[in-house]
C-alpha cells in the first residue's frame, strides 16, 4: 500500500497510529487494481488517501483501522443500488472503495481521489 496526505490539511491525532499500520500491511505485492482509500480528519476533510494494491487489501486495510474506532462510510449491499452511505443509508455513486472516519456524523463525502499516485511509501510526513 502506498499513502500520501493531502498538503494543507490537518490530520487525526491518531495519524502516526495509522500509518504505522499502513506499514505493517507492506506493498510487496504487484498492483492488481489500484483501490483507493480515504481518511477524514475531525472535521469531515480529506486528509489522507491510501492506494491499495487490490481490493482484497483494502477490505483488510479498512477492517484493521476499525480497531482506531474507525468506521467505513462506505457500505455494499445487494440491493439493486449496489453501493450506500453508511451512515445516511443512501444510495451513492463513487469510485472510492472505503472513506474512513471516526464518530457517525454525515460528513459530506470527498470528490473521487485524484489520479496521483505516489511514489514511494509517506513517512507520515506533510513534506
Amino acid at each position: 500500500m502506498q499513502t500520501y496526505l493531502v498538503r494543507g490539511i490537518a490530520p487525526l491525532s491518531c495519524d502516526d497510529e495509522i500509518v504505522a499500520i499502513l506499514n505493517e500491511q507492506g506493498d510487496d505485492a504487484p498492483l492488481r487494481i489500484a483501490t483507493y482509500v480515504g481518511i477524514l480528519n475531525t472535521n469531515g476533510v480529506l486528509y489522507r488517501v491510501v492506494v491499495a494494491r487490490s481490493r482484497t487489501d483494502a477490505v483488510g486495510m479498512a477492517s484493521t483501522l476499525r480497531l482506531l474506532n474507525l468506521n467505513n462510510r462506505i457500505r455494499y449491499s445487494d440491493r439493486e443500488s449496489g453501493v450506500c452511505d453508511a451512515v445516511t443509508m443512501r444510495a451513492i455513486s463513487t469510485s472510492w472503495h472505503s472513506v474512513m472516519q471516526l464518530g457517525f456524523r454525515p460528513w459530506p463525502l470527498p470528490n473521487p481521489p485524484v489520479t496521483q499516485h505516489p511514489t514511494r511509501r509517506d513517512s507520515g510526513r506533510d513534506d
